[in-house]
């Protein structure tokens, strides 16, 4: 799962839930009692408050593939394996050192990695997008939807890496498959 940010308005930091299993993406609100960043549910969810913003960063627990860039590898002669990370030291939690989420909001194009969505192959653009039960992206059907927080403006496609290579058709190797969105909140 990957978040790759094009442009964005505001970038904010919030405190993270303890319990938060954020990957980088997703959409976020805050937990009313505490102030904590937690992930969106669905409109009328156990929470139900607004969303805030697209998380810029991941909490996993250790050890967790969480992302397009992570592969697992061999490791010495042996039968050992491993994700690669981005950050050694933090073990896929990118919030660990500060207790903190990047918050992105105001506006902004991003570039969803697929997984994070549900109806990925359905996106259309102009499509009105909003939150499902797990703060993943989903599709309105309904576009002057009270619930929306973006537009899809690139149905989904593998993204250019720029490594030559034979995945796209431009003769370059793809970092996975996004969906481009432009952020309304």
């Amino acid at each position: 799962m990957a978040l790759i940010v094009e442009y964005h308005v505001n970038a904010d930091m919030y405190k993270v839930a303890n319990d938060a299993t954020i990957d980088g993406g997703m959409l976020l609100e805050l937990d009313e009692e505490n102030g904590e960043t937690v992930v969106k549910p669905a409109a009328g969810g156990a929470r139900g408050q607004a969303i805030i913003g697209v998380a810029g960063d991941s909490s996993r627990e250790a050890n967790a593939r969480n992302n397009a860039y992570s592969d697992e590898v061999l490791l010495g002669a042996g039968n050992n394996t491993m994700f690669t990370q981005s950050r050694v030291s933090d073990f896929f939690n990118e919030t660990l050192a500060s207790d903190k989420v990047t918050v992105y909001h105001g506006g902004g194009k991003f570039w969803i990695s697929d997984d994070l969505c549900d109806a990925s192959g359905d996106l259309g653009v102009n499509q009105s997008l909003t939150s499902d039960s797990g703060g993943k992206w989903a599709r309105l059907d309904n576009d002057i939807d009270a619930d929306s927080v973006a537009i899809c403006v690139s149905a989904t496609k593998g993204y250019d890496s720029g490594v030559p290579g034979t995945d796209l058709p431009i003769g370059s190797m793809t970092l996975g498959d996004f969906f481009g969105v432009v952020l309304r909140i």
